[in-house]
């Protein structure tokens, strides 16, 4: 999508029952999350981002991993 020239949004807030019945979910099945496609007005910058080693954990929480 990528090389189209199409940008991408991962949601996941909103009202998954409304979700559900608007686009024909069956019973036993659940939407987790949205994924918005779509042609970008803009291209921000994307946010700095921070190391692996404060985001994380190995074996436990808090487990620092290191490379």
């Amino acid at each position: 999508a990528w090389s189209l020239g199409l940008g991408s949004v991962v949601i996941g807030l909103f009202d998954a029952p409304a979700v559900a019945s608007i686009t024909g979910v069956p019973e036993g099945f659940a939407v987790v999350n949205l994924i918005a496609i779509g042609y970008p007005d803009e291209w921000p910058e994307a946010p700095a981002r921070r190391p692996l080693e404060q985001t994380v954990s190995l074996n436990r929480f808090g487990d620092r991993f290191t490379l």
